[in-house]
């Protein structure tokens, strides 16, 4: 009798442990599932917004013959730099949109990838990220896939 009493106490103490770890797990899987949704989300507003301003810097390009220079950058897209032929703004909102991570999109012309280089440095905010820090760039042929 002692000894079948410990056998159940032990199957009783297995199953509670077992029941505890499988809701820990649940959890962890579902955190884990809502943080992919949120960063692929990111990831495509990234997209987008490059999009937009992609699309606003070829306007810019067909009014005065050239890209925005790095120095002048994106603002050139609501302030003329002083340029022949900006018909500006090019922008519906009075501002430069920083991306979904709240940092400044990066900006080169002319570009090491095509005539200017547009990108952020996605969620892990540092140059050359992989998975969920990956870059969002202009040139990626990929756009919002992992």
């Amino acid at each position: 009798m002692p000894n079948e009493r410990k056998v159940w106490r032990t199957v009783i103490i297995a199953n509670l442990v077992t029941f505890a770890l499988g809701l820990l797990i649940t959890s962890y899987l579902q955190d884990h599932q809502e943080l992919t949704h949120h960063v692929k989300a990111n990831q495509m507003a990234a997209y987008a917004q490059i999009e937009l301003l992609s699309e606003a810097l070829d306007k810019y390009k067909k009014d005065v013959g050239h890209y925005p220079s790095t120095v002048e950058g994106l603002n050139a897209l609501l302030i003329n730099p002083g340029v022949i032929g900006w018909n500006g703004p090019y922008l519906k909102k009075i501002f430069i949109p920083n991306d979904p991570w709240l940092m400044p999109y990066q900006y080169r012309s002319p570009g090491v990838h095509a005539d200017y280089d547009l990108f952020s440095y996605g969620a892990d905010k540092a140059p050359s990220g992989e998975g969920f820090g990956k870059d969002i760039t202009s040139w990626d042929e990929k756009k919002g896939s992992n």
